[in-house]
């Protein structure tokens, strides 16, 4: 008789699944070792890779609360999703006031920052092919991306900058 394991366990930083089989004779009892070590060493990389990229995203989103605010006053209101604070500070750029050819690329590039965020907020990050860490996101069709030391080189550049680019605004306006 054979018997599927499909087992969750929950570890301090998450969910560890635990796939595979065993055949077992009538009456045999069998104890089974997992290697849970390697898999709670990846856990943890996981957890840490989302965490990283949801916190960058949480300072650039305080400082674009600090410069609606500033503008908008009382009027503003924190309760907002990240995309919705974009459009609001879209809204107020394109005013005639603040026009600019760079002001395009900063949305962009806060839209591209809130695009990232929901991956690993929403997505599933595994350990996929060995060392590879894989991104899946989406429902249809499910996007598979590796996450990559180029990846985040490129993600932690972006942050910076946006950083950068909110600070000179705050002191400029």
């Amino acid at each position: 008789m054979t018997f599927n394991i499909d087992e969750t366990f929950t570890s301090g930083t998450g969910i560890l699944k635990i796939e595979g089989s065993v055949t077992l004779q009538p009456y045999e009892t069998r104890k089974i070792d997992l290697d849970i070590e390697e898999k709670y060493k990846n856990d943890l990389k996981i957890q840490e890779l989302r965490g990283r990229i949801i916190n960058a995203t949480v300072f650039i989103e305080e400082k674009l609360d600090r410069i609606l605010i500033k503008k908008l006053g009382e009027i503003y209101n924190l309760n907002k999703r990240f995309s919705e604070k974009i459009k609001i500070f879209q809204n107020f750029l394109y005013n005639k006031d603040f026009f600019e050819i760079n002001n395009f690329q900063l949305i962009n590039d806060l839209k591209t920052l809130a695009k990232e965020r929901n991956k690993f907020a929403h997505g599933s990050v595994v350990h996929h092919l060995g060392e590879k860490i894989m991104l899946e996101y989406s429902k249809n069709p499910i996007k598979r991306e590796e996450i990559s030391e180029e990846y985040l080189k490129r993600f932690d550049e972006l942050v910076k900058s946006l950083y950068t680019r909110l600070d000179d605004f705050i002191q400029a306006y």
